[in-house]
């Protein structure tokens, strides 16, 4: 008898402890359109609800802050005539910055909550559409890719905002056209966050503290760069030139900190050149063979030389900051034929993905034209690619610590400044709830914090788990 009380108590206590974060219980003339959040600062994220009201047809934006003691505060609601379409967020002190674009106004809209007082003010900017968009701590860049210019928005919040523009010089407009009409379009990088692959494309974008730089792979021994300079405003075109002279079975590059890092992986060694790309001379070359056989674990590197032979797999190199200020490279593969970059994943979630695919089902139906494999369209096309997006498989991987002068450092337990996270496997429990739908997830160091809509009860709900 005393253990039942002692069981009912307990039970008792749980649920009386079980205080819910967040509830939202939508109104008769209310439409759920969809939920996401973001990660504030290392403590604290924010969550949005998009709610369409199918009498006035205008859409309501919700914002909920969820402090570091899960403490609830709701910002100002937003109304929007068309659907949400948030590009970019930072902080800059008390202020939450967003970027949104209307499609139909052809408007960009700045927006800032006060986290302070809840309070949101917006300024609009006519006539600018983000082809780019790439976020800092305190600020966020967004690109416009003109007809013979490069257009930068560098925005700081609504009322600090700053409008770069590169004119291309004549002896680089064929290049940046090449860029600007590709079928698969230019990649932005973002180093915002813990970046595992980066982009297989052929052109690229990446951006540093003082510069803009696309990438275009010109064959396996070069990679053109141009670059847009914040401080002269001058656009420079270089061409890099590995000079590897040796034999290989893929070869890839990537930029971090005004540097380029090319790779080149054979059956037997993987060799590493940095180029620096303000006076675009080699730095530095590395062989894991013989530069990094006593840092990197001897099994590792057997077990990705072995995959080297498969055909599909394409090497990638990523370097990101550590919290000690130095660099941990990666190098890993993708399957070319099912991978995709995905800036920030959790915030390409319900709509925003759903843009995404239909946009890369249209992208990869174009440039599949012409190749060999029968006539006609393929039914199932949309099918197969929603089947591949995501479904990545894990490959072998080797890392390693390098100085700013792309050093080797022996023993190191560097960690990154950004957590590699398995998104995936993170959110399986939630895809497979069938009660759960529109899940949008935001991760911090030792929780993923989420907003979803029950499916039975239709609430919206605000929870955490510790991870």
């Amino acid at each position: 008898m005393k253990k039942i009380f002692l069981l009912i108590l307990f039970v008792f206590t749980q649920l009386s402890n079980a205080v819910e974060l967040f509830s939202y219980k939508l109104n008769e003339n209310e439409k759920l359109e969809g939920n996401f959040s973001i990660v504030v600062n290392d403590k604290e994220t924010c969550h949005f609800l998009f709610i369409k009201n199918t009498e006035s047809k205008k859409y309501i934006v919700k914002a909920i802050l969820l402090s570091s003691e899960k403490k609830i505060k709701q910002l100002d609601d937003l109304v929007l005539d068309v659907e949400p379409n948030f590009y970019t967020s930072h902080t800059n002190g008390d202020l939450l910055t967003i970027s949104n674009y209307d499609e139909k106004k052809k408007m960009l809209t700045i927006i800032d909550f006060n986290m302070i007082s809840g309070k949101s003010t917006s300024e609009n900017l006519n006539d600018f559409k983000p082809d780019l968009y790439f976020k800092e701590k305190n600020k966020s860049f967004l690109v416009n890719l003109g007809k013979n210019d490069v257009y930068v928005q560098i925005i700081t919040n609504s009322k600090s905002t700053q409008k770069k523009v590169f004119n291309i010089p004549e002896s680089i407009l064929k290049d940046y056209k090449d860029i600007k009409n590709a079928t698969l379009p230019i990649e932005g990088i973002n180093q915002s966050e813990f970046v595992k692959n980066g982009s297989i494309n052929k052109f690229r974008a990446y951006i540093t503290d003082n510069n803009l730089y696309f990438t275009s792979t010109k064959n396996d021994s070069q990679t053109g760069v141009i670059k847009f300079d914040f401080n002269s405003n001058l656009v420079e075109n270089t061409i890099i030139d590995y000079n590897f002279n040796t034999t290989y079975m893929s070869r890839n590059t990537f930029i971090n900190n005004d540097n380029l890092y090319a790779i080149s992986s054979s059956e037997n060694d993987i060799i590493i050149k940095s180029f620096n790309l303000i006076n675009n001379k080699e730095n530095a070359k590395l062989s894991v063979m013989s530069d990094l056989i006593e840092i990197i674990d001897k099994t590792a590197i057997q077990n990705f030389l072995s995959q080297s032979k498969v055909s599909n797999l394409v090497t990638t190199i990523t370097l990101n900051k550590t919290t000690d200020n130095l660099y941990k490279v990666r190098v890993d593969r993708v399957n070319r034929n099912l991978y995709s970059y995905n800036y920030n994943w959790w915030w390409h979630h319900e709509f925003m993905m759903m843009q995404m695919q239909m946009m890369q089902m249209q992208q990869i139906r174009m440039s599949s034209m012409g190749r060999p494999g029968g006539f006609g369209p393929n039914n199932n096309f949309e099918e197969d690619l929603l089947m591949s997006l995501g479904k990545e498989k894990e490959y072998y991987y080797i890392e390693f610590v390098v100085d700013s002068n792309f050093v080797p450092q022996k023993n190191s337990t560097s960690e990154t400044l950004f957590k590699n996270f398995n998104v995936d496997k993170l959110i399986k429990e939630f895809e497979d709830d069938s009660s759960i739908k529109k899940f949008a997830p935001a991760f911090l160091s030792n929780e993923v914090r989420y907003i979803y809509q029950n499916n039975k009860t239709k609430e919206i709900l605000i929870d955490y788990k510790k991870l």
